[in-house]
């Protein structure tokens, strides 16, 4: 029964689904390509004792896929909302537009079940697709962190799990909006336009946890670190400054080269690379808890409104 059901939710949406599936492949095969190029170049063993004798173009064409690297990551996270924008408008919105929601809703035990049935489904696809194309990425980032000059943090909004909780949030959202507008159409592009706020505002969160954690770095460790801020520890008197009582005790622009003797150590404060499990998992947890109350709102939404 839960197989047919299944089925029958997914053949409703079999375009969308289809296009997402398509995307996600070739999505994967492109990122699994470019990280297995990059691996295959091995630009780690340039720092070796003895290194390879053809150094210099083996970083120059690694160096010459940064863009490519960029585009592909890029690529990841806005296919994979977009795929979770596009179903979501359609599970509500296009049965409400069809009016098709008067017999399923009178046939159904009750409308949040229905809604749940429908959300979860097409969720588990949506989260398995995105899930698979964040793991695509892996290799790739392993890549470019075996040089030495990106740390654990660069790409990590690519990252599996948080790949995955975005397209879900965003898949969440547009149902949601479906739901409240009654059609699938205008809801895809409301969610597309507030979209970017919930990941702004998600973004500004683990900022501040970021901040929070944040502690001094040794300088010369700061390409494994997401440095955060600053601060300045005035040599002749030990004593720290922050980044705006170093600006205003350094010389300004233009000044003799005598105006201040006064020498100053730079303090990075950040969070170090071995802390990027745990900036996963909280953000992973703040998006789970942002998809959990749109869902939430969507269940009044659904059994509020009228069928049409």
């Amino acid at each position: 029964m839960i197989k047919q059901n299944a089925r029958l939710i997914l053949k409703s949406l079999r375009f969308e689904a289809s296009v997402m599936v398509a995307v996600s492949f070739l999505l994967g095969v492109l990122l699994l390509g470019e990280g297995w190029r990059l691996l295959s170049l091995n630009v780690s063993a340039c720092a070796d004792a003895a290194p390879p004798t053809d150094c210099a173009v083996r970083q120059a064409e690694f160096d010459g896929q940064f863009m490519t690297v960029v585009g592909l990551q890029l690529a990841a996270a806005l296919a994979t909302v977009f795929g979770g924008l596009a179903l979501g408008a359609a599970i509500v919105g296009r049965e409400i537009e069809r009016g098709t929601t008067s017999l399923a809703w009178s046939l159904a035990r009750s409308r949040i079940r229905w809604l749940l049935a429908r959300w979860l489904v097409v969720g588990l696809v949506i989260l398995a697709l995105s899930y698979v194309v964040g793991l695509a990425t892996e290799p790739m980032a392993v890549a470019m962190r075996a040089t030495g000059r990106v740390g654990a943090f660069d790409g990590i909004e690519v990252r599996a799990p948080i790949l995955a909780l975005r397209a879900a949030v965003a898949f969440t959202l547009a149902v949601l909006t479906g739901a409240l507008l009654g059609r699938a159409l205008p809801g895809l592009l409301v969610a597309a336009l507030l979209i970017p706020l919930l990941v702004l505002a998600v973004d500004q969160g683990m900022g501040m946890w970021l901040r929070s954690e944040a502690r001094a770095i040794d300088i010369n460790a700061v390409n494994t670190a997401r440095i955060t801020d600053t601060e300045w520890r005035d040599l002749g008197t030990g004593r720290v400054l922050s980044r705006l009582e170093y600006l205003t005790m350094t010389p300004p622009p233009g000044a003799p080269p005598d105006w201040d003797t006064t020498t100053f150590e730079p303090i990075p404060l950040g969070v170090p690379d071995s802390e990027a499990g745990a900036y996963v998992a909280v953000e992973s947890l703040l998006l789970g808890g942002v998809a959990a109350v749109l869902l939430s709102v969507a269940c009044v939404a659904v059994e509020r409104r009228r069928p049409y």
